[in-house]
């Protein structure tokens, strides 16, 4: 058993990487350059200390336990994206049976955070690239305030989707 597991946690780990390279590929190509690592003891450090100090939005959410948690599960995909040596965003997303889950997306609140035009759009990206890389159709997010769930419509094109056991979340068929 555990031979398998490690097995998958490769497969999904190549996978992962895979999506990381054409993204940054793809976006560099429009010079837009960033790289993404794993979630480390000094990226929680900085939002620790340097978000919350700058007014962060997502005050509740503790990014070691969620990585734990998420981590348990070998196609779960917890990563960070960096540009011009900065922290630009966390993301945690898990598989379900056809679709990803853009579960927990925070972006640096600060004032001239490079990538601040783009590290939504960027986290979308590697999702998308992901989710089809392991033959999901659907990515789906679930929106922190009103004018992010505006934006996921407008700019990104999902869809509502109203649920009665969760928040509404939005999809995006692939």
């Amino acid at each position: 058993m555990a031979g398998y597991l490690q097995q998958e946690r490769l497969l999904y780990a190549r996978r992962q990487a895979a999506a990381a390279r054409e993204s940054v590929e793809a976006f560099s190509a429009y010079g837009v350059d960033f790289d993404i690592r794993s979630i480390s003891a000094h990226a929680i450090e900085i939002v620790e200390t340097q978000w919350k100090a700058a007014g962060r939005r997502c005050d509740h959410w503790n990014w070691e336990v969620i990585c734990r948690d998420f981590l348990r599960k070998p196609s779960a995909w917890c990563f960070a994206i960096w540009s011009e040596g900065r922290l630009c965003a966390l993301v945690a997303a898990e598989t379900g049976n056809a679709h990803l889950y853009g579960a927990f997306i925070e972006g640096d609140p600060r004032s001239a955070a490079p990538l601040e035009q783009y590290r939504a759009i960027v986290a979308l990206d590697l999702l998308s690239r992901y989710a089809e890389l392991c033959g999901l159709r659907e990515l789906r997010v679930v929106p922190l305030n009103d004018k992010l769930a505006q934006w996921y419509q407008d700019i990104a094109a999902f869809e509502p989707f109203p649920s009665r056991e969760n928040p509404t979340y939005y999809r995006l068929e692939l």
